[in-house]
């Protein structure tokens, strides 16, 4: 015997429902049991030097002097710098507005 193969075509939006179904039980499922608020709570935004000296509205310069006297606290990923999105906040916040400030 040998076999035989058989060619059906489906129509490409039977696909797409059917997935989305799929796709919305699931999130579905995980949105009644809190899965969902839990992981976007833990999950941690990464900033690069340039997205935090424009945040903190300060040159690179100033950011790294920050970074070195402790008023930010800088995370290294390799030899790569970067801010936690939190930490950026919270230095917002907190940091005085030093801004033409000058020592009479």
């Amino acid at each position: 015997m040998s076999a035989q193969t058989i060619n059906v075509q489906i129509p490409i939006d039977l696909i797409i429902d059917q997935v989305s179904k799929d796709i919305q039980d699931k999130l579905g499922k995980k949105l009644l049991a809190g899965n969902i608020e839990k992981e976007e709570s833990k999950k941690e935004i990464w900033l690069t030097r340039i997205e935090t000296a424009r945040r903190l509205k300060v040159s690179l310069p100033t950011l790294r002097k920050y970074s070195l006297q402790g008023i930010i606290k800088v995370y290294y990923l390799g030899s790569n710098p970067r801010y936690k999105l939190s930490d950026v906040e919270n230095t917002l916040k907190e940091l005085p507005v030093l801004k033409f400030k000058h020592n009479i």
